[in-house]
């Protein structure tokens, strides 16, 4: 009775531990996604003065 006890016990814990592994994952895989969409906002940004200055540039060349 006593290692049923014990291997109930060592289970919800395993559970609980994995519980938090996954909740910790997910937030850190959230964190990562919302700064890599920042980068590609910033960068999109700036290729879109890039080119603007390019079109500039080639309007006072004509």
């Amino acid at each position: 009775m006593n290692d049923l006890h014990e291997e109930i016990v060592n289970d919800a814990v395993q559970d609980e531990l994995a519980e938090k592994v996954f909740s910790i994952l997910d937030d850190l895989i959230d964190d990562h996604l919302s700064f890599m969409s920042y980068e590609f906002n910033i960068s999109t940004q700036n290729m879109k003065k890039l080119y603007e200055a390019y079109i500039i540039q080639k309007e006072k060349e004509l």
